[in-house]
């Protein structure tokens, strides 16, 4: 999934994305085999314009009928049929909405919707099944009440009110960001490891953010400040950076640069290269405005955090030049 998101940001859609291009390799799932790629506008590949690839089993009906015009969502359909290889008891028929039983069901249903545009992108997908595959493996469970309380309430967000929204952020505020559930004290934190904070759910974190108000910015600030406080479980920290990138992504300038800050922490202390690349694509001049790259530039030299930011650039072998001009001057000013 994480390499499937990076493809999509980049602008590319796999179109053959089926079991035999997800490969185990050095202890890793890993997404290959990019013959039928389709690129961004203006990019070429080594496909001719009546060459069609695709594996009618894992193909989006869509993308049967125009398969040079594929969109990301055909990729989500292809993925939600492998999810149906994994939990699915019946045959499939092809081009169909597909099920299976239990919750991962209904993450199967939304991923084969006919329609693309019902279809989530890789970002929300990761969230929603991540707590579903915590949740069926009887790990659910939240033994602080409140909570678990709170976490329920948060699947119905988008209905609530003003006072929901206040009531919820006086529980935010009072939450001990250091806070671990019982035998899971001294390792690293990953979904388990917290009462609340793990499982708070990516799509609650976009409509928070996109109230812009003081309310929303206050329980930004608290996130991202445990998001730097902690040391994650290496595949958790994708998950947290898909949180932090969902506030830059939908907030302000100044969440953008307080989930920024947190990126860069996450990234350079985790050494986690899907980390480094979600913030620097970010980082790009043609994704930031001058603002809030100016805003960035400030809050990396108030922090100390120049020799961080140089890190996640280098390890990556990032382009420098397609970076914000603030920001890319901060590699000048560390390199002396």
């Amino acid at each position: 999934m994480n390499g499937l998101e990076q493809l999509h940001e980049l602008g590319y859609v796999h179109r053959d994305l089926n079991p035999k291009n997800v490969l185990f390799s050095e202890d890793h799932w890993k997404l290959s085999d990019f013959g039928a790629v389709l690129p961004p506008m203006g990019r070429t590949v080594t496909l001719t314009e009546g060459t069609i690839i695709y594996t009618e089993r894992y193909c989006a009906p869509e993308q049967r009928n125009d398969f040079h015009s594929a969109m990301p969502s055909a990729d989500i359909y292809s993925f939600g049929c492998i999810l149906h290889d994994i939990f699915g008891a019946q045959d499939r028929i092809p081009y169909s909405k597909q099920t299976a039983e239990g919750p991962v069901g209904l993450i199967i249903e939304k991923c084969t919707e006919l329609n693309p545009a019902r279809r989530p992108s890789v970002m929300v997908l990761r969230g929603m099944l991540l707590d579903i595959l915590v949740e069926i493996g009887g790990h659910c469970a939240v033994a602080d009440k409140r909570s678990g309380d709170w976490l329920e309430r948060l699947t119905s967000v988008d209905d609530w009110s003003d006072d929901d929204f206040g009531e919820f952020a006086r529980f935010f505020a009072h939450l001990d960001i250091k806070e671990r559930t019982d035998g899971h004290e001294v390792e690293w934190v990953y979904s388990l490891s917290t009462p609340f904070l793990t499982r708070m759910p990516t799509e609650a974190i976009i409509k928070i953010v996109q109230r812009n108000d003081g309310v929303s910015a206050a329980i930004i600030e608290k996130y991202c400040d445990w998001a730097r406080s902690m040391r994650f479980l290496f595949h958790f920290a994708d998950t947290v950076c898909t949180r932090l990138t969902a506030i830059f992504d939908n907030g302000d300038p100044a969440a953008k640069t307080m989930a920024m800050v947190a990126l860069i922490h996450l990234g350079s202390t985790h050494n986690r290269w899907y980390v480094m690349r979600s913030l620097l694509f970010r980082c790009r001049s043609d994704q930031v405005t001058p603002e809030v790259a100016r805003r960035i530039e400030i809050e990396i030299k108030t922090e100390e955090l120049e020799s961080e930011f140089q890190h996640c650039v280098f390890e990556v072998d990032w382009n420098v030049q397609t970076l914000a001009l603030n920001l890319a001057k901060l590699l000048v000013d560390s390199d002396g």
